[in-house]
């Protein structure tokens, strides 16, 4: 010991946030390609392919356990028997499992179409 210092303690105290940020880093990550990844189909299931990310709204869900999820706007060329629009709106749990009310968005109407099957 130097001066009455733990220098393994330091070390220790710099190793555990070292790992707490690579965790935190990895998950954004994940979230990120997840979020693209349904972007993509959401946005090809509407006829664009190659859909723009525009906003995405991080938050939980109402039914318990509330997990993560994200509300995602998208932009391109969108349409749906016979609707346009430059814009989509969907929500999505944080790994991309499930998507639900999605919607056709004009930027002055809001939500201006909702599929149905």
């Amino acid at each position: 010991m130097q001066n009455g210092r733990r220098p393994w303690l330091r070390w220790t105290a710099l190793g555990l946030l070292a790992i707490a940020l690579l965790w935190m880093v990895g998950t954004r990550v994940e979230s990120s390609l997840a979020i693209a990844r349904v972007a993509t189909e959401v946005g090809a299931t509407y006829g664009d392919p190659h859909p723009k990310v525009l906003r995405v709204i991080s938050t939980v869900t109402d039914n318990p356990p509330n997990g993560a999820m994200f509300l995602v706007r998208i932009g391109g060329t969108f349409k749906w028997r016979g609707h346009r629009s430059r814009e989509m709106g969907f929500s999505m749990t944080a790994n991309g499992g499930q998507v639900w009310a999605v919607c056709g968005m004009n930027v002055d109407q809001g939500c201006a179409w909702f599929p149905t099957p």
